[in-house]
């Protein structure tokens, strides 16, 4: 599910997906996530509207589990507190996303989780 979207210092905006157990993702959808830890997806939405793309998400850019996003993984730290931002495709400028855009997009993934546990 497409929770918020986030435009980044550049103007490019991303949708951003989770992905929960059970849900599909990967290439045409072909893999099924099957760990308890959620999964956050990066999309250009510039081209949500490109069947060459995965229609209504965008261009695939990057996908992380949420603990590697918040610093509850053993890799990774909690980027709602680094103003840096994060280079989500190393070699391409315009998938770089602020600090405050990550607050964004983990907010929102809070804010689906809360609801999906809530049952809302």
């Amino acid at each position: 599910m497409i929770v918020t979207r986030v435009t980044n210092e550049s103007g490019r905006s991303f949708n951003i997906r989770l992905v929960r157990k059970g849900d599909r993702y990967g290439l045409n959808d072909c893999l099924t996530h099957d760990k308890d830890e959620p999964l956050v997806e990066f999309y250009d939405a510039t081209y949500e509207q490109d069947a060459r793309f995965d229609l209504g998400r965008g261009q695939f850019v990057s996908r992380y589990n949420l603990g590697t996003l918040t610093g509850k993984g053993p890799w990774g730290h909690d980027h709602r507190r680094s103003p840096r931002g994060i280079d989500l495709c190393g070699h391409e400028p315009a998938w770089k996303i602020s600090g405050v855009n990550v607050v964004e997009a983990l907010a929102a993934v809070d804010g689906a989780l809360a609801a999906l546990h809530s049952g809302n």
